[in-house]
């Protein structure tokens, strides 16, 4: 590629990534903003758990609730995390695609789209490791909504907005990388044990995927 043809391109890049960032900007999302609240209050209940009980990471808190108390930890599960990066990645999922999609639904729909995914994705996690595990399991993470999301956007933005403004593009991108995610994770491996298959990615992004394909937003 030429250095002229690389100069535009990394301006139309720049032109784009400016657009997004406003747009991220000027969009009303309560309902996302008020979600994005919940995990990071969570994640510094979890790393203060984490320091004044000196455990080990992230991981042992988060696992640690499931065993102490199920209930608890079943309740909390999508809003609990393993890991920074694990944290701060569905952040970014919930910002880059919660925002942008938000006011494509009715406030109470999209309420209802979130629990129902947050949870379903978790409990559909925990299914697929149960399969290949009698031990206890704990499935957490707000990843099945950000797949749950991906999902929908997929679906619904190439159906009714068309051609697509610099974050929706962004979001059908993340779209694809989801699907793709999901159709080969069976194949990689590790194969008939429990981390096989992120069950919860599946199940969120199928749920995003249906109610993008049947309307349910509208």
């Amino acid at each position: 590629m030429s250095s002229k043809k690389t100069d535009v391109l990394d301006e139309q890049v720049i032109k784009h990534g400016k657009a997004a960032i406003q747009q991220l900007a000027t969009e009303s999302s309560p309902i996302t903003h008020a979600l994005i609240g919940c995990v990071i209050g969570m994640f510094i209940v979890e790393v203060w758990i984490m320091h004044t009980n000196s455990l080990g990471d992230l991981e042992v808190v988060a696992k640690g609730i499931f065993g102490v108390a199920p209930s608890a930890g079943w309740m909390l599960s999508p809003f609990l995390h393993n890991s920074i990066p694990h944290f701060l990645v569905n952040i970014a999922g919930l910002i880059l695609l919660g925002v942008p999609l938000e006011k494509h639904w009715s406030k109470k729909r999209y309420a209802v789209f979130l629990i129902a995914a947050g949870y379903m994705a978790t409990v559909g996690g925990g299914v697929f490791l149960t399969i290949f595990t009698d031990q206890q399991i704990a499935s957490y993470g707000v990843s099945g909504v950000v797949y749950a999301l991906a999902g929908f956007g997929l679906i619904h933005l190439p159906r009714s907005h068309w051609p697509f403004d610099s974050l929706q593009w962004i979001v059908v991108l993340f779209g694809v990388s989801a699907m793709l995610s999901v159709v080969v994770d069976p194949f990689i491996g590790p194969y008939f044990e429990p981390n096989w298959i992120n069950g919860g990615h599946l199940v969120g992004f199928v749920i995003g995927v249906v109610a993008g394909w049947f309307g349910w937003n509208s």
